[in-house]
């Protein structure tokens, strides 16, 4: 009986998680090169989705102005509809919200 309530439990947190990230802001990025972004802003941290369907998680970072998220692989830098994503070891790509 235990067993089957902490699954009951598990699987319900499970759908809630999916539900909240339905509902939080998303928007997509159309970059210089063609590479095309779809990113979801948690509440300290932003979910983005590459062109090859991998999704990345980046830490929100404390900015001056406008947004700010950073992994050890990635960079989301923006403020407006003006993005710069950059990839560890890549020139970074100027990006606009579509």
């Amino acid at each position: 009986m235990r067993i089957a309530a902490l699954l009951m439990l598990s699987l319900l947190t499970a759908c809630a998680s999916k539900v909240d990230l339905q509902n939080l802001p998303s928007a997509s990025y159309s970059c210089d090169d063609g590479t095309y972004l779809w990113v979801v802003f948690e509440p300290a941290a932003a979910r983005v989705t590459l062109p090859n369907k991998q999704v990345a998680l980046l830490p929100q970072q404390r900015a001056a102005s406008g947004m700010w998220y950073q992994s050890s692989e990635y960079e989301l830098r923006g403020k407006g509809d003006d993005a710069t994503w950059t990839a560890r070891g890549r020139s970074p790509l100027a990006c606009r919200a579509r």
